[in-house]
């Protein structure tokens, strides 16, 4: 029997979104909070932030990854990365007017662009894409000048 509470245990702490586990639930709840719908970077910084003073508590320097992509039904932000770790992947191509953004390119067509890590990628209605640099533990609003982009070739 207590096996299974403890199994029911670290199911739960994973559907509520406990920071290493599967869920994104408490990470978009805490960025809803620190005023998403007002300043996307901002929010989503805040709450990397406190989660990168968490996973570094004690010099313990635990892995954090955060690859996701959020959007208003008008503007699309979409985030690659991490902490004391490599970060996943992310790519996207701009094809009739429209934005695509996947975790890895997932068809032969040319014109896939990486993401590079610790970078934001933003696309706001008529406007062109952009990537800036994101990084988590920079707390001052300091200009940093932004990665080079990638491009891939279609594959084989």
């Amino acid at each position: 029997m207590p096996l299974y509470a403890a199994a029911m245990m670290v199911f739960t702490m994973a559907n509520v979104g406990l920071p290493g586990t599967s869920g994104f639930v408490g990470e978009f709840l805490a960025m809803m909070g620190a005023g998403l719908e007002r300043d996307p970077l901002g929010a989503t910084r805040a709450v990397l932030q406190s989660l990168v003073g968490l996973v570094n508590e004690g010099g313990l320097r635990e892995r954090l990854r955060f690859t996701s992509a959020i959007a208003n039904g008008r503007d699309l932000y979409a985030f690659r990365v991490s902490i004391n770790d490599a970060a996943n992947t992310l790519y996207f191509r701009e094809d009739s007017g429209q934005v695509i953004v996947v975790s890895e390119p997932f068809d032969k067509e040319e014109n896939w662009i990486e993401v590079p890590p610790n970078h934001a990628l933003i696309a706001r209605a008529s406007e062109s894409v952009k990537i800036v640099p994101f990084d988590a533990t920079i707390s001052s609003g300091a200009e940093v000048e932004p990665a080079p982009t990638r491009r891939i070739s279609a594959r084989r």
